[in-house]
């Protein structure tokens, strides 16, 4: 039996999800895009991939509604766009894949789930953490007790990004709000490295309920580029999260974190890609954490069939959203920092990448540890 994909938006995250849709290595049997959804569909990388294939492009999601339907609909726009296609896509009947963060504002994430419940069709969030197998079985291990409670959990991303990263798309990244007023609050926290602050809230199953917070910029945008957050969980425990895109001579720490447990703790990206469990005197490898970003495009596609759960419901994913509103509420503004250098590409803070990570050992935020950034 065929299945159908509406493919809503075809560039930036977008493009990741058309080729492979479209690339002949990762194609699957039974599955066709129906349509595309872009306005700007022919600046594209995939625009040539698209018509080849002769699949209609459309620029609303009604215009496509109108014509066709769909089994499953995979939107990868900007972040004011979601409430309104995920809402439209679902009342039309596809179940729907959508990327990451839910949306802007808490209101709006719970209109997206009503309108999931009134269309009986399944929602999931694109954390891309909760569809790998090596983080699920850390889930599983961490909600079933044998662990204990979690007690401290940490987590580390230093990515750097350049005026271009800032200056993509439709001019939405680093804002507040888009031009017509409606909210966006993107940030390297609910963007680029919200996959692992969720991960604290999504593995433990433990929502944020007070946050403590301090945000800054390198970079002359509304938001903010470096983000030290701590927070207090449900039920006991504390994750402290640190994330900057603006770390000097543009030095990397990819994806880590140590959660500590009552009776253990789970280590990842320390020494590779494994995440290893040390409890009571044991290691347990619980495996490699796969690299491939579109386990949860296929795996959609056989919830679509009936043959797969949803891994990061609505409500999960408001976790990630409730720890983002809880940090502006902290901090409403971010701080430009003290001294910021900058080249033709770039803008960065000299001696933030020691202080993330001096602050990332000591589970401490810079104004707790002494540090003046």
């Amino acid at each position: 039996m065929e299945t159908k994909i509406l493919l809503v938006g075809s560039g930036g995250y977008g493009a990741v999800y058309a080729r492979q849709l479209y690339g002949a290595a990762h194609a699957r049997e039974n599955v066709r895009v129906a349509g595309v959804v872009d306005p700007y569909a022919a600046k594209g990388p995939l625009y040539e991939a698209i018509c080849a294939a002769g699949t209609p492009i459309y620029n609303t999601v009604q215009e496509f509604y109108a014509q066709d339907r769909a089994d499953l609909a995979v939107i990868a726009t900007p972040i004011p766009l979601h409430r309104e296609q995920a809402s439209a896509c679902l009342r039309a009947g596809s179940h729907v894949l959508l990327e990451k963060p839910i949306c802007a504002e808490m209101e709006q994430a719970k209109a997206i789930a009503a309108a999931r419940d009134a269309s009986g069709k399944q929602l999931a969030i694109g954390f891309q953490w909760c569809w790998d197998g090596a983080m699920q079985r850390l889930r599983e291990l961490a909600r079933s007790g044998k662990l204990g409670a979690p007690v401290r959990l940490r987590a580390l991303v230093i990515w750097p990004r350049d005026f271009a990263y800032y200056g993509r798309g439709s001019g939405w990244a680093g804002k507040e709000y888009d031009a017509k007023g409606n909210p966006i609050f993107d940030s390297v926290a609910s963007n680029a490295t919200a996959h692992y602050l969720f991960n604290m809230f999504w593995v433990t199953g433990r929502a944020p309920v007070a946050c403590s917070a301090q945000t800054y910029r390198a970079n002359e945008i509304e938001t903010y580029d470096t983000a030290f957050f701590r927070y207090a969980l449900q039920g006991g425990g504390e994750a402290l999260f640190i994330a900057t895109h603006a770390a000097e001579n543009e030095r990397t720490v990819n994806p880590r974190f140590v959660y500590e447990f009552e009776r253990g703790r789970a280590v990842f990206g320390e020494e590779d890609n494994h995440i290893r469990v040390f409890a009571e005197g044991e290691t347990i490898d619980l495996g490699e954490s796969s690299r491939d970003n579109c386990l949860k495009l296929w795996q959609m596609v056989d919830v679509a069939r009936g043959e797969e759960s949803i891994p990061c419901t609505a409500e999960e994913a408001m976790m990630h959203l409730q720890a983002i509103e809880m940090a502006r509420a902290a901090q409403p503004h971010a701080r430009c920092f003290a001294h910021i250098e900058k080249d033709e590409k770039r803008a960065w803070a000299p001696g933030l990448y020691d202080a993330a990570m001096r602050c990332y050992a000591s589970f401490q935020l810079p104004q707790e540890a002494g540090l003046a950034l």
